[in-house]
């Protein structure tokens, strides 16, 4: 038994009407109010995607190789001390790098480390290097 969605009565078989452009299932009294719905077609979800968010919205990070230059250890030293000799909050810093203020505030601290697009960013605006060759 399900409610109907115009009067919010109990419903024993409901009747999926049109009202004003709004499909709903209403009890058989309120079916007088619209016309008769068309069925709505399952469309089955897509079996190669993950659940969740979908990958449109994802922003594709680029991983730093293995094999080629590394993060220097103290960037999370760097990048605080160009930002505050730059007399930048670390807001404004985000905006300027078109990042969150977390995302500043996470690579401040070191708790992030930055992939290639985002310490590529970072070496042009702050025009300090921030990768090391490896030895």
């Amino acid at each position: 038994m399900s409610r109907c969605e115009v009067c919010g009565g109990a419903s024993i078989e409901p009747v999926r009407v049109e009202i004003d452009g709004a499909t709903m299932l209403v009890c058989a009294r309120c079916s007088k109010l619209g016309k008769p719905a068309k069925q709505p077609v399952s469309v089955p979800a897509p079996k190669n995607r993950p659940a969740g968010i979908s990958s449109v919205y994802r922003r594709q990070a680029t991983a730093i190789p293995e094999d080629g230059p590394a993060v220097r250890e103290d960037f999370a030293e760097v990048i605080r001390n160009a930002r505050e000799s730059m007399n930048l909050t670390q807001e404004q810093f985000g905006m300027k790098l078109n990042e969150k203020s977390s995302v500043v505030a996470k690579l401040e601290s070191g708790k992030l480390k930055p992939n290639v697009q985002l310490a590529k960013k970072l070496e042009h605006t702050i025009r300090v290097r921030l990768f090391e060759e490896p030895e």
